[in-house]
C-alpha cells in the first residue's frame, strides 16, 4: 500500500473518532459530565486528524508519499468501518456500551501494530506515529478511569468485535 493511503487513512481514522466522540457527546447531552469528556475526547482526535495532515503535506514536499509499505488494506479497512458498524448496531447505546467500544478500539492491537509498521517502513513519520500511540494510550487511561468512576458494572475489557464482519472476509 502507498504511504500517501496509509496516511490518509490515518487522518480518517482521527477524523471518524472524532465524530464518534461528537455523537456520543450528543447522544449523553443529558449528562454533562459524560458529554464533557467526550467532547475533550473529540478535541484531542482533531488535534491528531491536523498532525497528520500536516505531516501528509511534508511527505508530499519531500516526494516520498508514493513508497510502497507493507500494510494490509484489509486491515486499513476493519479499522475504518469499526466505528461506522458499531453506530449502526447501537444508534443509542448506553453509557457502558459507549465507553467499552471506545475502550477496544484505542486500545486494539491490530491498530497498534498498523502504526507501528508504518513507523518502521518510514522513518521521517516515527515521530507521528509515537505521537498517535501515547494519544491512543491517554485515551485508553482515560476511558477506563472513566468507567471505573462511573462504576459501571461491565469490565474494561470490551466483548466488542474487534473488527466489522467485512474486514473479516
Amino acid at each position: 500500500m502507498e504511504l500517501m493511503k496509509v496516511l490518509v487513512g490515518f487522518s480518517e481514522i482521527a477524523n471518524r473518532m472524532s465524530e464518534y466522540y461528537l455523537w456520543l457527546m450528543r447522544n449523553f447531552k443529558g449528562d454533562s459530565e459524560a458529554s464533557s469528556f467526550f467532547l475533550r475526547l473529540s478535541q484531542d482526535e482533531v488535534k491528531n486528524y491536523l498532525d497528520v495532515n500536516s505531516a501528509i503535506k511534508s511527505l508530499i514536499k519531500s516526494g516520498e508519499v508514493f513508497k510502497e509499505i507493507e500494510i494490509s488494506s484489509d486491515l486499513m479497512c476493519g479499522t475504518l468501518s469499526r466505528i461506522n458498524y458499531f453506530k449502526i448496531e447501537h444508534p443509542h447505546p448506553s453509557l457502558e456500551q459507549a465507553l467499552e467500544f471506545a475502550i477496544s478500539f484505542e486500545g486494539d492491537e491490530a491498530r497498534r501494530e498498523l502504526f507501528l509498521r508504518a513507523g518502521q517502513s518510514q522513518p521521517g513519520i516515527e515521530p507521528l506515529v509515537k505521537s498517535l500511540l501515547n494519544a491512543d494510550q491517554r485515551h485508553l487511561q482515560a476511558l477506563q478511569q472513566f468507567f471505573k468512576k462511573r462504576q459501571l458494572r461491565g469490565s474494561t475489557q470490551s466483548g466488542f468485535q474487534k473488527s466489522s464482519p467485512v474486514a473479516q472476509i
